[in-house]
């Protein structure tokens, strides 16, 4: 009689972290490609904001990552507890839970890099054109900061066969460029996707420093006509020169 509640409660464990694991990262995908810290702080601010939390997918992920973590609690118990009776089939539940959660950690690089690696050769391409000065900055297009930014940053149009590379403007294929106040570009800002944070600007961006010495973190401060703070939510150095970003302009 033991043996058979022992049993039941170990599927019962397999099968809530199996289907909590799976609606989890289907739900997660839907706010690809930002990062998992995103993911929270958008679902908890949509707890609190959200006019019809029934059709926010964010208020559903929140409650069904809280159902995983208690899930998750559970796992552990019981592997801890009958790890020597069953060994390796007490570890299965946990493991879902350690490799979901590592899923949703690490689940934007699934199209962040593939997308990246494919256009590679065209980002490259635009970057050489500024090197160039075939593509350069003039002051029409220049975001206006406030006098202390130490930089300038312009919008520029990229050419038609090259407006795929970035989401920004309206027609499309608008990146940005800081430079210093002497117009040498610092960073380009290839934007992979752009939205609205409960009505404030957010963005994800492939960033390229033309300089390996200049600081990424220091210079996203008023690349989408930001003029008070910035929440830098995740960041992948992908090479010297490459970096991805997760930004929250407040």
């Amino acid at each position: 009689m033991i043996v058979n509640d022992l049993r039941k409660k170990r599927i019962l464990i397999l099968f809530l972290s199996l289907a909590s694991s799976i609606l989890l990262i289907l739900i997660r995908s839907y706010f690809f490609p930002h990062s998992f810290n995103y993911t929270i702080l958008y679902s908890i601010l949509s707890l609190r904001l959200s006019n019809n939390i029934l059709t926010d997918p964010s208020v559903y992920f929140l409650f069904l990552f809280t159902f995983f973590i208690i899930v998750s609690l559970f796992s552990i118990q019981y592997f801890l507890q009958f790890f020597e009776r069953y060994q390796y089939k007490a570890i299965v539940p946990l493991l879902i839970n350690i490799l979901t959660l590592v899923s949703l950690w690490l689940g934007q690089y699934t199209v962040i890099l593939p997308n990246f690696y494919f256009h590679l050769r065209e980002h490259e391409a635009v970057v050489t054109m500024i090197k160039s000065g075939e593509l350069q900055p003039n002051e029409s297009q220049r975001i206006k900061l406030e006098n202390h930014i130490p930089y300038k940053i312009y919008q520029m149009q990229l050419p038609p066969h090259y407006t795929h590379l970035s989401k920004s403007g309206e027609r499309g294929g608008e990146i940005n460029i800081v430079t210093d106040k002497d117009n040498k570009a610092k960073i380009a800002v290839f934007f992979t996707s752009i939205g609205k944070f409960k009505g404030e600007p957010n963005y994800t961006a492939l960033m390229y420093r033309f300089d390996p010495q200049v600081s990424i973190e220091n210079h996203i401060f008023g690349v989408k006509k930001m003029t008070y703070y910035v929440w830098l939510l995740d960041s992948l150095k992908i090479n010297d020169n490459w970096f991805w970003v997760d930004v929250i302009e407040d």
